[in-house]
């Protein structure tokens, strides 16, 4: 079995029951939130009064960057970040814009380091090779 899908470990998703559209999903926002071309919108934390940065994820951006999903509407990706909120693997914060609302996301750090990182005990299982 490969560790990785698009360098997510499998007992990740396993483990929250997530599949490899949702690998693809939260390895594209990764890269988003990383580019520089995100907008990080402030909030500030009412328990601890710190800044903290979000990140405002358009889900009609992200179906037009991953037509390949074949997801037909932004209520379906609405419904995939709620569910990743709901495991722990990001968290949530509302912008009201007068408009509207942006929905603005930033990674649990201890899960961000779960899911790309390997534990101690992983270790990757190699055949020998004889010449």
């Amino acid at each position: 079995m490969r560790m990785y899908v698009d360098g997510i470990f499998q007992d990740f998703l396993f483990e929250y029951g997530l599949g490899p559209v949702d690998a693809l999903i939260i390895r594209w926002i990764t890269d988003f939130m990383n580019s520089g071309n995100q907008r990080a919108v402030k909030f500030v934390n009412k328990k601890t009064g710190k800044i903290e940065y979000y990140y405002w994820v358009s889900y009609a951006y992200v179906l037009q960057e991953l037509p390949t999903l074949y997801l037909k509407s932004t209520r379906s990706i609405a419904r995939k970040m709620k569910k990743y909120c709901d495991a722990g693997i990001f968290e949530r914060q509302y912008k009201d814009t007068g408009n509207g609302y942006l929905s603005c996301f930033r990674f649990n750090e201890p899960m961000r380091s779960r899911m790309f990182k390997a534990k101690k005990t992983d270790t990757l299982k190699t055949e020998k090779v004889i010449p």
